[in-house]
């Protein structure tokens, strides 16, 4: 595993209006606009239950996912960090898997995940970072 404390006890703020954040200048916009809509096809939900943060002081960003229902609660999430070409991927339980330069170095997940390759799943979101 790769270490994620360099992020863990940062302050994120949440980008209130997306579109004007798209139309930014870092590198990463572009890939942080498609890793939200790879995200939306394949987790199937709207873009107002995704939530864009970016790390004060940080090019740390973080994507929140959202349920459907009126709590909108937060079922998983990944942490972008374009400066080491990484995205760390969680669900309720903590970390589930960590992809650096678009190949997957740490997998946390059951046997029968494992076999049935959620690495793959994922791949979509990745290969946009």
């Amino acid at each position: 595993m790769l270490p994620t404390y360099f992020y863990e006890d940062s302050r994120f703020s949440t980008i209130i209006d997306k579109s004007d954040f798209y139309k930014g200048k870092f590198q990463e916009v572009k890939h942080i606009k498609s890793m939200v809509d790879k995200a939306k096809l394949l987790l199937t939900i709207p873009e107002d239950r995704i939530v864009l943060e970016v790390a004060q002081g940080e090019r740390f960003y973080r994507i929140n996912f959202q349920s459907n229902d009126v709590n909108k609660t937060v079922f998983g999430y990944l942490v972008y960090l374009p400066e080491m070409k990484r995205v760390d991927i969680y669900d309720q339980s903590g970390l589930l898997l960590q992809y650096q330069n678009k190949k997957i170095v740490f997998e946390n997940c059951s046997y029968l995940l494992s076999r049935a390759k959620v690495s793959e799943l994922f791949k979509s979101i990745v290969l946009a970072s």
